[in-house]
């Protein structure tokens, strides 16, 4: 039980220096980016019932639907954006620390998180109107949760971890990876866990798919509607979300 309790205590202490670090450079941020301008057009259609106007655009909807709930609380639109962004960039904090436990040890997971609290580059995303923390934050917790279904070898985490990840892939197209992650480790390292048992193995794929449908499917369905095609993004082409051809820089500044 203080063992319990002096872990919870490290990891509040850290998720407090993440939060620290990002409202101060929130607090500093220069110009905001093109694509968070996108952002906070869709949050405001988003925030005034105008579903049809706020997932027209290119963008994934997740981070300004986010946003939408708060919007009309801030004087200065940016900041609603940049709150979501520094919540959940500090919030990763969580799951980061999760698998360092887990994987390794208690010192290993206070030096991850540090890093992962102070790393520049993820600071930076969590102070501005823009996608990524959010991404992070629902791409690492999935992994976080199909680490714990592996060790657990409960199906309620193959299917928060699809949750997680569908999450993922409602904010950038990238989150799709979280689910072939997902199915990989059913394949691969479940052949250990289940015993050969591919039963068990079929029904971990299908609380993954299951989770995925139920989340993603609206979004889907409006892009056949709207293209008149099955796709998975308006954003990238598969060649690209696969990694075969490489996609421009689409958020700067």
């Amino acid at each position: 039980m203080k063992d319990i309790k002096y872990k919870s205590l490290a990891l509040i202490i850290l998720i407090l220096i993440a939060l620290v670090i990002r409202i101060t450079a929130a607090h500093n941020a220069g110009m905001i980016a093109k694509d968070g301008i996108k952002y906070l057009e869709m949050a405001e259609h988003f925030s005034h019932g105008e579903f049809h106007k706020g997932i027209a655009e290119d963008f994934h909807p997740l981070y300004p639907l986010l946003i939408a709930p708060i919007y009309p609380l801030f004087s200065e639109p940016e900041r609603a954006g940049q709150f979501v962004s520094v919540v959940l960039g500090s919030l990763t904090l969580i799951p980061v620390y999760f698998l360092g436990l887990k994987i390794f040890n208690f010192p290993t997971a206070v030096i991850a998180s540090l890093l992962f609290a102070c790393q520049p580059y993820l600071v930076r995303t969590s102070a501005e109107v823009l996608s990524e923390a959010t991404y992070i934050f629902f791409y690492v917790l999935a992994i976080a949760l199909g680490w714990q279904a592996l060790i657990s070898k409960k199906y309620r985490y193959y299917f928060l971890a699809s949750v997680a990840g569908s999450l993922a892939y409602l904010t950038r197209p990238e989150g799709l990876g979280t689910l072939f992650i997902l199915v990989l480790w059913v394949m691969v390292a479940g052949a250990r866990h289940f015993r050969r048992d591919y039963r068990q193995r079929l029904v971990a794929v299908t609380s993954i798919a299951l989770a995925f449908f139920l989340l993603a499917f609206p979004y889907l369905l409006h892009l056949k509607l709207e293209t008149g095609s099955w796709m998975l993004t308006k954003k990238k082409s598969l060649k690209t979300l696969i990694g075969l051809t490489q996609a421009p820089e689409i958020e700067t500044k």
